[in-house]
């Protein structure tokens, strides 16, 4: 008779066996553009579930170097050299197709991910996942729009399995402004009425890997943060959390920029600033649904959260 001790070890190498046997059946992961903030997290998401079928991608493979360090598979894929794609996707079955950040350049990022989507299909990858924006084909106000446009409707013409999330804006993207108009108290928009809800790039990481993992037909989901707010609401967060007093001011469209300038928002942002609050005013933003929480059992920080858990970034409270 085997002893209990030998039953329980033969239980263990047999329980090691069927998960080596599991993982090794894992579809093959590869991100692309892993050495962004997006793609960085994906991949220490999906390392920290313990999912070793995985590459991380990057045009420039040095910069992924502290991902190496953890085991992870690196690999060179440069969308603006399709030559570097076929061996980048060889043996990958699903693809996560970061938008690139190649945004004032025309035409440039529909032709770097359509190679993308190309070498994708001839290397046999089974389903890509891509990162697009809310409303993109009446999103007129926004120039880059017109390429995840363009990027959707090639992955439809490809026949591959796709799952697009059409995220909104990061909470992130306040950093770029928000302390400048705390320090001012003036917060100048033409946003109007309109709402946009914001969602933190960890929860759109969150929900990215699932996608990855789990999905396998075609769908769209637009990923969203809790609440879609306006600038006076957001203004009136940003004085709970901070103590500042922010006042709103409602500026005419040709005023705006000199008014962005004028509190310290750097030249080179303004566009964006206007940009994002031209759409927000035309509505194409106000969308608010659960997708996040459904699809990964967890809903997404609230903003108020967000702006609390990173008071350091925003503000140097004296």
């Amino acid at each position: 008779m085997r002893s209990n001790a030998a039953e329980k070890a033969s239980s263990f190498l047999l329980s090691m066996i069927n998960d080596m046997d599991r993982r090794s059946s894992l579809p093959k992961i590869l991100v692309a553009g892993a050495s962004g903030h997006l793609g960085q997290r994906v991949v220490e998401l999906l390392h920290n579930q313990g999912y070793t079928n995985l590459v991380a991608a990057s045009r420039t493979p040095s910069k992924l170097q502290h991902l190496a360090d953890l085991g992870i598979q690196i690999r060179r894929a440069d969308f603006n050299d399709p030559g570097s794609l076929p061996a980048a996707f060889e043996g990958i079955d699903r693809l996560l197709l970061i938008s690139t950040d190649e945004l004032h350049k025309p035409g440039l990022r529909i032709r770097q991910h359509g190679n993308a989507i190309d070498a994708a299909k001839a290397s046999g990858v089974e389903h890509i996942v891509y990162t697009s924006m809310p409303n993109p084909d009446t999103s007129f106000d926004i120039p880059f729009a017109r390429d995840h446009v363009a990027t959707e409707q090639a992955l439809k013409e490809s026949d591959l399995h796709h799952t697009t999330l059409r995220v909104s804006w990061y909470a992130e993207n306040l950093l770029a402004y928000l302390p400048k108009i705390i320090q001012a108290g003036r917060w100048p928009t033409v946003a109007g009425d309109g709402k946009i809800p914001y969602v933190p790039r960890e929860d759109v990481a969150r929900v990215t890997v699932a996608t990855l993992i789990n999905e396998t037909e075609s769908n769209t989901y637009d990923i969203t943060g809790t609440a879609a707010l306006t600038i006076a609401n957001i203004a009136e967060v940003v004085e709970d959390v901070f103590g500042r007093k922010i006042n709103v001011e409602q500026i005419q469209q040709h005023h705006i920029a000199n008014a962005l300038l004028n509190i310290g928002i750097s030249e080179t942002f303004v566009p964006t600033v206007i940009m994002t609050d031209l759409n927000t005013k035309a509505g194409r933003f106000d969308n608010v649904n659960n997708v996040i929480e459904q699809l990964t059992g967890k809903a997404p920080r609230s903003l108020r959260d967000f702006l609390q858990a990173n008071i350091s970034r925003f503000i140097t409270i004296p």
